[in-house]
């Protein structure tokens, strides 16, 4: 197995990785395959056959043992583009397959394909287990979310005049959630221009397009986050050992080490993970960032370290009240 074989294309994407390409799009051998091999389970696909969509719930991860997958990258208004192939010992997935989140790519396979699926429970489990592997995945988990970010090539399309209030609004809120996402002037884009028209938008408005081709015409937040899966829309009745409410970096830290504990831990911020100080151009007092650090870097590093963990974050997300009277026994 070599990298000479793990192709990239020629797309926004694969210049947002070049630089580091070794780190984002790593290839196991055999020997790495096989220690595991325990967390998962084989999967056979025949060419052509779909193994997951964008805009619905990944399984996991799929580590390639024999044949290729193909990645592509859509925005839900007609543009699809290959952005990687993976090869026998690459894998893919990116940071939402922590949680379980929603596919941001189409996974096909080219040929009959043989993969290693691990599924989310699973693969924070051999994070923990196999710690010089696990560090090596969630970076390249990271790095592959940090390009759809960049690129700006998947994710929802926002179609709306540029400067308008709403679309800076759900801009923002996509930008401090670590959200990909690109924004679409109808004036620029025809196709942009008919879908804006269609849903009857007014000068103003926003119409989100997400993933599974949901159209939201100036949507709230908590209205866009369900249709990108940072929300469940089944009604839970569930009990947490911890409930963290506000996820900033002292909602955070107390997630990470309740979560490595082995407690059940749930996150509930209304607007986004890092707090103030994830808007923060530069932190330079923070311990072990000598040279500084950003704000949105430090919260997403937090927010992915507590993920691994197994935490499950709930952004946006309200508590409506808090009883603390009854003391533990």
């Amino acid at each position: 197995m070599g990298t000479d074989s793990l192709q990239s294309f020629s797309t926004p994407y694969a210049a947002s990785i070049s630089g580091r390409h070794d780190h984002a799009l790593p290839v196991l051998s055999e020997i790495e395959i096989s220690r595991i091999a325990r967390f998962g389970e084989r999967r056979q696909y025949r060419r052509g056959e779909r193994l997951f969509a964008a805009g619905e719930r990944a399984p996991g991860i799929f580590v390639v043992v024999k044949g290729t997958l193909l990645m592509t990258q859509r925005d839900g208004i007609g543009h699809a583009v290959p952005i990687v192939r993976h090869v026998p010992g690459s894998f893919t997935g990116e940071v939402a397959q922590l949680s379980g989140g929603l596919a941001l790519v189409d996974a096909v396979a080219e040929d009959d394909v043989e993969a290693l699926l691990i599924p989310s429970d699973r693969l924070r489990a051999l994070i923990v287990a196999e710690a010089d592997l696990g560090e090596r995945i969630v970076r390249a988990l990271i790095l592959r979310r940090v390009a759809h970010i960049e690129s700006g090539g998947s994710g929802p399309v926002l179609i709306g005049e540029p400067q308008s209030p709403d679309m800076l609004r759900l801009q923002n809120f996509l930008r401090r959630n670590g959200q990909p996402h690109h924004a679409v002037d109808p004036s620029q884009d025809d196709a942009a221009a008919m879908l804006f028209a269609q849903y009857g938008a007014g000068a103003h408005d926003v119409l989100v397009v997400c993933p599974n081709a949901s159209m939201l015409l100036t949507p709230s937040e908590e209205t866009l986050a369900r249709c990108l899966g940072m929300l469940d829309t089944l009604e839970r009745n569930e009990v947490f050992d911890v409930a963290v409410v506000g996820a900033g970096p002292a909602g955070l830290a107390s997630a990470v080490y309740a979560a490595s504990e082995g407690l059940r831990v749930i996150v509930l911020d209304c607007r986004s993970f890092g707090g103030q100080a994830g808007a923060s151009a530069r932190i330079e007092n923070y311990l072990g960032f000598p040279t500084g650090i950003s704000g949105q870097a430090l919260a997403g590093r937090a927010f992915v370290q507590a993920q691994k963990f197994g935490a499950e974050m709930l952004i946006p997300g309200r508590a409506a009240s808090l009883d603390c009277t009854k003391a533990w026994r």
